[in-house]
């Protein structure tokens, strides 16, 4: 497998870093998550030259490791086994140890992603466990978290560790015939897709695909944990406006787009302290939410509540949804000082117990209406829907402070990019506010300016993001 990433390319050694004493080939990076890793016993690198060659020398496998700063269970696998001495000796032992940001390096995490369901046949996630063969970096084993030991149903890191070694070295044979087979595959997958749009009937089989998922009476998509899937909403507007002036339009696609969104809106998805939407919900009722952000999953939940808005301009909770999300993304990702935006916010950050805080705070001075109980092991949490919407006002007087890690990344300016002529190209004054066009625009020329003077501009290039270089970078 030759993944691209070698030689010319992005992510090769263009420069010699700077080692800390007592800390592994981490410490010489600027990823935010990779620095989180610097001070491990597990002998880590960076994705490179380096140690893409020392593995194919001494006819190691490589066990990449990808994840992000904002991922819960990222820390959870650090905590548990990348800091444990045993598990590390072993690792390295065995092993050429190498670590990637999936937001520093969305092309690497898309192949690799890729190869996980098909190996795996199930969906990935982070952080991402994948053992490549040394040679050509084809994968030939797959996961996401492991416990350091079994339980659960789970195997530990340390058996996996002990059992990929073993069957590296005894069924390579195998390995190879594997590989030719899995890169067929990963080659129709990544096959030019063509010019032309696709036929009409495979817009209605996304569609009835959706209809067939949709959650009728809580909205969204799948079961718990439930992610908010604004793409999915997109496609389901598209497909109503590509019938609004049929004599039957499709208004049960533009029903599964305002009930998901709306019950997003009154639940714990959406920050109903400081705007803004968390990763996703651990229950199927938007209720408690996983406490991280991310600004890619802020920036397509806005467009796609703009979108909405512009359906529905007198909606009260839309309006608020698109006003504090603009508004949260400003006041806590915009870099004023240097531009750009910050990527996530940590749910490991300041502050832990922001959970417990927004419960505090929804239950000073509210009514609600308790609708349901959720037994599970031990706990059981109340589900609360807000019924006095004029009461909403009062989170201004209780409006939380979080304070995250975050980090400046190339996925978040993808998003951003498409996200500001998108919105240059909408009708932006129902929203009342150019300002958030004006720093989007801040941000992306801020961004490419200090890309230009990195190997991320010929990313940029080779992936075609050019609409950027019309904003006057020369």
């Amino acid at each position: 497998m030759d993944p691209g990433f070698r030689d010319d390319k992005v992510g090769t050694d263009m420069e010699k870093k700077i080692v800390k004493p007592g800390q592994n080939k981490l410490s010489g990076e600027t990823s935010p998550y990779l620095l989180q890793h610097a001070d491990n016993p597990v002998d880590w690198y960076p994705w490179g030259d380096e140690a893409l060659n020392k593995a194919r020398e001494e006819n190691k496998p490589i066990l990449l490791s990808i994840g992000y700063s904002a991922c819960h269970w990222c820390h959870v696998m650090a905590h548990e086994s990348f800091e444990n001495p045993q598990i590390a000796e072993q690792m390295n032992r065995l092993f050429v140890n190498i670590k990637v940001d999936r937001e520093e390096r969305p092309d690497l995490d898309r192949v690799y992603q890729t190869a996980h369901q098909v190996l795996a046949q199930r969906a990935g996630g982070w952080p991402l466990t994948v053992f490549l063969d040394p040679e050509d970096q084809m994968p030939f084993f797959a996961g996401t978290y492991f416990p350091p030991t079994t339980r659960q149903g789970m195997p530990g890191f340390a058996d996996v560790l002990m059992r990929i070694d073993e069957f590296y070295r005894k069924e390579h044979e195998g390995l190879r015939k594997q590989a030719e087979s899995l890169q067929a595959v990963l080659t129709q997958i990544e096959a030019p897709a063509g010019e032309d749009l696709p036929a009409a009937t495979v817009f209605a089989q996304a569609r009835q695909a959706l209809e067939q998922d949709f959650d009728r009476r809580y909205g969204g998509f799948g079961q718990a944990p439930k992610f908010p899937h604004p793409s999915f909403c997109q496609r389901l507007l598209r497909h109503w406006r590509a019938t609004a002036k049929d004599p039957n339009p499709d208004v049960q696609a533009l029903y599964m787009v305002s009930h998901t969104l709306g019950q997003m809106a009154r639940g714990g998805l959406y920050d109903q302290l400081g705007g803004g939407f968390f990763r996703y919900s651990v229950d199927a009722y938007w209720a408690i939410p996983h406490f991280e952000k991310m600004l890619y999953d802020n920036a397509r939940l806005l467009k796609a509540y703009f979108h909405l808005l512009q359906l529905t301009p007198t909606d009260p909770i839309v309006q608020e949804v698109v006003g504090k999300t603009q508004s949260y993304i400003k006041s806590k990702w915009y870099d004023s000082k240097d531009g750009g935006f910050f990527g996530n916010t940590d749910v490991h950050g300041e502050d832990e117990y922001y959970g417990e805080k927004v419960i505090d705070a929804l239950n000073f001075g509210f009514s609600f209406t308790t609708s349901i109980l959720i037994k599970k092991e031990n706990y059981i949490f109340e589900i609360l829907n807000i019924k006095d919407y004029t009461k909403r006002k009062d989170l201004e007087r209780i409006r939380a402070r979080i304070i995250g890690k975050s980090g400046k990344t190339l996925k978040a300016l993808q998003e951003l990019t498409k996200c500001y002529f998108e919105l240059k190209d909408n009708n932006v004054g129902i929203i009342g506010d150019s300002e958030y066009i004006k720093n989007a625009q801040e941000a992306i020329i801020a961004i490419i300016r200090g890309a230009k003077q990195s190997n991320v501009y010929s990313f940029l290039e080779k992936n075609q993001v050019k609409p950027i270089i019309d904003l006057g970078l020369k």
